[in-house]
């Protein structure tokens, strides 16, 4: 055995095994990572097209607000909504229909108005709505324009 260890080539032999095992170990931990950061990457990407699918119905659900610049949200104000709004409902069922609208009281009056919307045409969306509640908050009129 001596012998052989005195031979050039046997440790040739040695060192391009652990050359090669090192080389090895080297490759799979680089093909792991690139692995794992693929991955994550389709992930990541899976989640945003996920996300965007989500949202799709609801890009027509928010409007510019130029006056305070942000973009708000008016997911119920539509004509068939609208429509839903019947004689004797309560404020908070119209609320839940149609969101939080303003509430008015005009003077030596019993009741009070809600509205929604602006009919200034330099603001976008161009409709109003108005709701006269009586004094116990039922629904005894409403009106609309501009909604289609």
């Amino acid at each position: 055995m001596k012998n052989i260890l005195k031979r050039w080539w046997i440790w040739l032999i040695v060192i391009v095994l652990l050359v090669t095992i090192v080389v090895i170990i080297k490759e799979y931990k680089e093909q792991k990572k690139l692995k794992d950061t693929m991955e994550t990457i389709g992930k990541s990407a899976s989640d945003f097209y996920e996300g965007i699918q989500d949202a799709e119905g609801y890009s027509g659900n928010f409007i510019y607000n130029y006056e305070t610049e942000k973009v708000e949200d008016y997911p119920s104000i539509t004509l068939e909504n609208y429509d839903n709004i019947k004689e004797g409902m309560t404020e908070k069922e119209v609320v839940s229909i149609l969101g939080d609208g303003e509430k008015l009281q005009p003077e030596g009056s019993n009741g009070f108005l809600m509205t929604w919307g602006d009919l200034d045409l330099s603001k976008y969306p161009y409709y109003r709505i108005q709701i006269t509640f009586d004094n116990s908050g039922n629904v005894t009129n409403k009106m609309q324009l501009g909604l289609d």
